[in-house]
């Protein structure tokens, strides 16, 4: 990947490429995507999700985080991995469930990659996504709020 990098590869493709092989070690189909925070500090945008439909990229491009605002969304805010194993039943997942489920995915496991730069201070959230609802090994979820 460091290699791409170097070479001056978009970061788009470099993240898409990231996505991909995500996607390949995985043993059952699963979506993953990376958003980033802008640079209000505020929003989340499209880094890379090539195998999330382009209708559901685009509604969520831009969503303003919060602590109720999905996965991604709450593991931005909180800087904490979140862990929804039911979209359809979980409370994070409120104001885009329909938009999740119109979709087909039923789980969504988020967690936030911290920028490793002062320049940027929000966490930004790397996230895989499911077509059935399923439980995680971890055994705790996080929704604990800002200080």
């Amino acid at each position: 990947m460091l290699g791409r990098v170097v070479a001056g590869m978009p970061l788009s493709e470099v993240l898409a490429h990231v996505i991909y092989r995500v996607e390949a070690l995985s043993g059952e189909r699963m979506y993953a995507s990376i958003l980033l925070v802008d640079a209000s500090g505020k929003h989340l945008v499209h880094g890379a999700a090539p195998s999330l439909p382009a209708s559901y990229n685009e509604a969520i491009d831009g969503l303003e985080f919060g602590p109720m605002s999905g996965s991604c969304g709450a593991a931005a805010y909180n800087a904490v991995p979140v862990i929804v194993d039911d979209i359809e039943t979980d409370p994070l997942w409120e104001p885009f469930r329909d938009l999740a489920l119109n979709h087909g995915l039923r789980a969504c496991w988020s967690a936030p990659t911290v920028p490793p730069t002062a320049a940027c201070s929000e966490p930004s959230p790397t996230t895989i996504r499911f077509r059935r609802a399923r439980r995680t090994t971890i055994s705790k979820r996080s929704r604990s709020s800002r200080a």
